[in-house]
């Protein structure tokens, strides 16, 4: 009687010669190759679907705060001191922009408890940019959405 582990001596282990030979594996280097196309594409994607969000949502913002920050703005009380007249400032030829938070208040990450934290860092500012009538250069004017109210500053 045989033990079940031997071979029979007759049978082949060996592929016969009219047998194809088996196709080699894909090569490591291959395979690299193809994750990193795969994870540059998938980058890529996110990237231009948040360039395209937020540049939409800065428009739309930008739309419908614009007349409310341009009465603002030429209502505020130091309008006149810088040169701007009050029926066509910050009208539709002023340059505007949307910043998220207001980079010169001296106010860190980490005091999240401090008053002035949410106008830092969180609070949306529409920014109107006009000629001064007077030439003495560009007007700035920054809106602060939430709080409704206008910062006049030369730039």
């Amino acid at each position: 009687m045989r033990s079940p582990l031997t071979l029979d001596p007759a049978v082949s282990i060996e592929p016969h010669a009219d047998e194809a030979p088996r196709r080699a594996r894909a090569e490591p280097r291959t395979l690299k190759a193809i994750v990193l196309v795969l994870a540059l594409a998938a980058s890529a994607k996110v990237g231009l679907k948040e360039y395209l969000f937020h540049t939409s949502a800065s428009e739309v913002i930008a739309a419908a705060y614009r007349e409310r920050a341009a009465e603002a703005c030429r209502k505020h009380p130091r309008a006149v001191d810088f040169g701007l007249s009050a029926g066509d400032a910050f009208g539709d030829d002023a340059r505007s922009s949307v910043l998220i938070g207001k980079p010169d208040l001296d106010v860190y990450l980490w005091q999240t408890d401090h008053p002035k934290w949410d106008a830092r860092y969180r609070n949306p500012y529409l920014q109107l940019t006009a000629q001064s009538r007077t030439g003495g250069g560009q007007v700035v004017c920054d809106y602060d959405i939430v709080n409704a109210r206008a910062q006049l500053r030369r730039k």
